[in-house]
């Protein structure tokens, strides 16, 4: 049955998305919406990755829409209008700055930017709501922490997409040289959170955040290495800029491609219906579950994303709000001079987000 594919919010990531999409076997069935505030911006962009997909015989049906996020009622009536199968939200509250280059250098996690991750999203989904259609949201936005946040207020996405299945193409290839195989021939399933994915990527340990991790090498697993020697092999130096934006496009290819498929396709998803953190899944056409290992309940795996968050700077997301760390509250006073409050409800995170926007261009500006 033909499915309608709504990229929300055009920007790098979503120009990704297109790229990889255009050319997926069989998507020609389907139609794709491209969703943007400026589609005088968009439509150059969207015309090369048709052209590129003609190139190599791909055709799908492209249209473009005017769609502002922050108008949640004239959201709702596009939604209502269109009705998507599928929407992957790519939008991003502030361009141009990367938080990463403020939080590394400072060991501020990432949690502390999630005002900023929050605002687009919400509005989306509560237009969703509002639209009642029955969609499926892959949201791109900090999905560890924001997806269970907006379960708390009852508006949760399908799921997010990112993190961990960024991180295990790494250890699958560190591993593939080391013993001389191929990455296909090896299975890597992990629980955890963004902390964990941004701390192993560029320092080859988990600093202290808990995780669960199994590497498999035909059908058995992999003892002679310690985590950490494993994390050494993983160790690939990416570019920075909208360039990375690659990998999380990637990621919402895939989910998608599975929930086309709807067989239960294997992969790591960040925020599966609402859950703080990130897990192994299948997806299928109506619904995403847990692929947990043996003997691994739900409860332990979302406890140790939760104390992994923790980490980032999310001590819980509850009723509605999200509750800071005493930890990152005093980081960001201390760098910033902002006064983080202890609970940050999410009809308060755009007025809170303008601020904060406004002090990271100043300090991105070198004012």
């Amino acid at each position: 049955m033909a499915k309608k594919i709504m990229i929300a919010g055009f920007g790098s990531a979503g120009g990704f998305v297109l790229d990889y999409l255009v050319r997926t076997p069989g998507i020609e069935k389907h139609e794709i919406i491209i969703a943007t505030r400026s589609i005088a911006e968009a439509g150059p962009r969207v015309n090369t990755t048709a052209i590129a997909g003609g190139i190599a015989g791909s055709y799908p049906k492209l249209s473009l829409v005017a769609c502002d996020l922050n108008d949640i009622d004239s959201t709702a009536s596009l939604l209502s209008a269109i009705r998507p199968d599928i929407i992957a939200y790519t939008g991003r509250f502030i361009k141009g700055v990367k938080y990463g280059q403020f939080s590394y250098p400072n060991g501020i996690g990432y949690g502390a930017w999630i005002p900023l991750s929050l605002p687009l999203i919400y509005a989306l989904m509560k237009a969703v709501k509002k639209s009642g259609i029955d969609t499926k949201v892959i949201n791109s936005s900090f999905p560890d922490g924001v997806c269970p946040a907006l379960a708390s207020s009852g508006l949760a996405p399908f799921c997010g997409a990112g993190n961990l299945n960024h991180l295990i193409p790494r250890i699958k290839t560190g591993l593939a040289d080391r013993f001389r195989v191929r990455p296909s021939e090896i299975d890597v399933t992990m629980i955890g959170s963004h902390f964990l994915n941004t701390y192993v990527s560029r320092d080859a340990s988990a600093m202290g955040s808990p995780y669960y991790m199994n590497c498999i090498i035909g059908g058995k697993r992999v003892t002679s290495l310690s985590d950490e020697e494993i994390f050494r092999l993983s160790i690939r130096e990416t570019v920075s800029g909208p360039q990375r934006n690659a990998m999380i496009a990637s990621d919402i290819v895939e989910i998608i491609k599975a929930l086309l498929d709807g067989s239960g396709s294997f992969i790591h998803v960040p925020g599966p219906n609402g859950l703080p953190g990130g897990y192994p899944c299948r997806v299928y056409r109506d619904r995403i579950e847990l692929a947990l290992p043996e003997g691994m309940s739900e409860g332990d795996a979302v406890a140790i994303n939760k104390s992994s968050l923790a980490f980032d700077g999310i001590e819980d997301t509850t009723a509605g709000s999200i509750v800071f760390t005493d930890d990152i509250r005093k980081k960001m006073k201390t760098v910033f001079g902002l006064d983080y409050p202890k609970k940050l409800a999410l009809e308060d995170c755009e007025n809170f987000a303008i601020g904060l926007r406004d002090v990271l261009l100043a300090r991105a500006s070198g004012k």
